[in-house]
């Protein structure tokens, strides 16, 4: 009847993508996580909401953006683990044969 360690009891993951037409898209996702149990006491509860967009402008080569933790959530997945927090990525894919 023990929750395992660093497992919420309550979770929601939600993803929206918006194709805009032209090879753009957007995103947006959001995650929330109930407070858990680790070694070392409880875990917080926390939210995070990540906005992405992304442009196929040839094919076979994509170039995306991502900005992580919009709002600077401070979260742990584990105790004593920093987790990133607002963040920007840049991503150029290519895939041969596209």
């Amino acid at each position: 009847g023990m929750d395992l360690l660093r497992r919420p009891r309550r979770k929601l993951d939600a993803d929206l993508r918006y194709d805009v037409g032209n090879g753009f898209d957007l995103a947006i996702d959001a995650i929330a996580a109930s407070t858990r149990r680790d070694f070392d006491g409880d875990l917080a509860s926390y939210k995070l909401l990540n906005l992405a967009a992304g442009w196929n402008f040839h094919p076979g080569w994509r170039l995306e953006t991502r900005l992580g933790n919009l709002f600077d959530e401070h979260y742990e997945l584990a105790h004593g683990y920093n987790t990133p927090g607002r963040n920007l990525q840049l991503t150029l894919l290519w895939r041969p044969g596209e």
